[in-house]
């Protein structure tokens, strides 16, 4: 199986994907004006909250999904690293060989771009609390899943 080796997430590196907001150490507002990127079919806000654990390692990628109408951002909300999974849009679906992770520090939110495929939301810390939002049509297919061709595993460094 391919093993690809995450890195550390920056905006330069993930801009093709999305947008990586910075939150500061310091007291401010931050807006995240990507967040409800959208289009004119969306417009269902959804704000969801997960809790979840870290799964094995290596992170073994079988499926990526893509959301056609809207970005999807995440946030943080227990000072949990995740690894961020992305590749990009080939004519039929992800293309698989371009994909990249990276490691997503507690001082970062992520905004996945309208139809970017991503890897579900992998969570580097037991009993990790997560935000996520995104707009929905109400009408399905918000969520498209792909299985992959040739699976792939995600090294830490």
């Amino acid at each position: 199986m391919r093993v690809i080796t995450a890195t550390p997430l920056s905006a330069e590196a993930f801009a093709p994907f999305g947008t990586v907001t910075q939150i500061p150490h310091a007291t401010g507002l931050v807006s995240v004006d990507q967040a409800y990127d959208a289009t004119s079919d969306a417009q269902i806000p959804v704000f969801q909250l997960m809790r979840t654990v870290t799964g094995p390692q290596p992170v073994a990628v079988r499926q990526l999904e893509q959301h056609p109408f809207s970005a999807q951002t995440f946030v943080t909300l227990s000072g949990a690293s995740s690894v961020i999974i992305v590749c990009e849009t080939g004519p039929s679906g992800p293309e698989e060989a371009t994909a990249r992770a990276f490691v997503c520090a507690p001082t970062q939110a992520v905004t996945y771009a309208k139809a970017v495929w991503h890897h579900r939301l992998t969570p580097l810390g037991d009993n990790a609390v997560f935000s996520m939002t995104m707009m929905h049509t109400g009408t399905g297919g918000d969520t498209v899943l792909q299985d992959l061709v040739e699976p792939f595993e995600v090294a830490l460094p």
